[in-house]
């Protein structure tokens, strides 16, 4: 996307960027990480979030930033995925998410940002992207999101932030109604339940009734079909959690093939290895050559760039599904000597952890070299299971 890098080309005075923090683990292809796992291009409704993280929350590495581009355990985002929900019935992958300001502020998460950089980045990066997707509703989470985008509109800002929730707007020149809500952090659901605890819900239900009144009750509609069943033109999906259950879907029928990678030594591969120009993604796995010439372990040849691969630790569950980007030979500095090195880049997740074992047999995957319980055999790194 142009305006990913744009985003990657500029500097604002007094910001870092994405890029800046442990050998660039964040960095993507979009204008904010969050869009890893919002982004729909099509999709009716868009958030914006202020901005994406600050340079203290940045200092320690965050593995849910570096895979999905959000912290599902930042009570932000937990709201907001609850609110979705609730109101429309969507999931963040049925949506597109962004952020206002795509660069990394000084101080903590708490600190502000001038209005006049809110709006700067308003003009060269948010509203752009609200006229690449053209969705019919925009949420503006904090007023002053919404006022940065109401000032590059063409309007002035509201004085307060219930005055911003009562005036949404259609931008100029498109089918798009823009409304304001109250942050979905600690703080903006504290202030503005404040006396009232369903306050929030009923803004949001509010929101969702002007929205159909203006584009009537296909965008309900739509929205519940999202939720629940993927457009027929979409490409088979990896397994994910279904909504009311305890167990990673079989996908058997869509043929998926994964490669399960044993990291029960729990090497932190992404601070041994730096990113590669040439490569996407990031590291995920390595191996040495007396490792790959196991017999046990001869799969590696047939792991490819696209294959689809789950990697589990000693706890022996996965969750996270990653598309393999390519192999390098590269020097692990902790072991003095080359290995082989995978990268990956982040494609979906199981929605929450699973013994490797149990993922297998769910999905009536098998491989010849497993024991008779799915269990990997001493020295087996890798298992091709389809």
């Amino acid at each position: 996307m142009a305006l990913a890098k744009l985003r990657q080309a500029t500097r604002y005075p007094g910001y870092k960027c994405i890029g800046d923090y442990h050998g660039g683990v964040y960095e993507c292809d979009f204008v904010s990480p969050y869009t890893k796992s919002a982004g729909k291009l099509d999709a009716e409704i868009m958030f914006m979030l202020q901005d994406w993280s600050s340079d203290k929350s940045l200092n320690s590495l965050d593995e849910d930033s570096a895979t999905l581009g959000y912290s599902r355990h930042v009570l932000t985002n937990r709201n907001l995925i609850r609110l979705l929900n609730a109101t429309f019935g969507l999931t963040l992958r049925d949506a597109y998410g962004t952020n206002l300001f795509p660069f990394i502020k000084p101080g903590g998460m708490s600190a502000d940002i001038p209005e006049a950089d809110l709006i700067k980045a308003a003009r060269e990066f948010a509203l752009p992207q609200i006229r690449i997707v053209n969705p019919k509703l925009v949420i503006c989470l904090g007023m002053q999101t919404f006022n940065a985008v109401r000032e590059v509109s063409g309007l002035t800002s509201c004085p307060s932030q219930d005055s911003a929730i009562k005036d949404p707007f259609d931008l100029p020149g498109a089918e798009t109604r823009i409304w304001c809500q109250a942050h979905t952090g600690y703080w903006g659901q504290l202030n503005r339940n404040k006396g009232d605890a369903g306050r929030v819900s009923r803004d949001w239900r509010k929101m969702k009734r002007d929205v159909i009144r203006r584009v009537g009750p296909q965008l309900a509609g739509k929205a519940r079909r999202l939720a629940t069943v993927p457009p027929p033109s979409a490409q088979p999906k990896a397994v994910s959690m279904a909504r009311n259950e305890i167990r990673p879907l079989t996908m058997k029928e869509n043929k998926m093939k994964y490669f399960i990678l044993n990291n029960k030594r729990e090497r932190p591969h992404r601070s041994i290895y730096a990113l590669d120009d040439e490569l996407r993604g990031f590291p995920i796995y390595d191996y040495d050559d007396k490792q790959a010439l196991h017999a046990f372990n001869l799969e590696f040849q047939e792991m490819k760039p696209g294959s689809l691969a789950l990697v589990f630790g000693q706890d022996l569950m996965v969750k996270d599904i990653f598309r393999v980007t390519g192999t390098k030979r590269k020097h692990a500095s902790d072991l003095g000597k080359d290995v082989f090195v995978v990268y990956g880049e982040y494609l979906d997740s199981l929605g929450q952890p699973v013994r490797y074992r149990n993922f297998i047999a769910m999905n009536k995957l098998s491989n010849p070299n497993l024991d008779p319980n799915n269990n990997f055999r001493r020295g087996m790194l890798v298992a091709h299971v389809y």
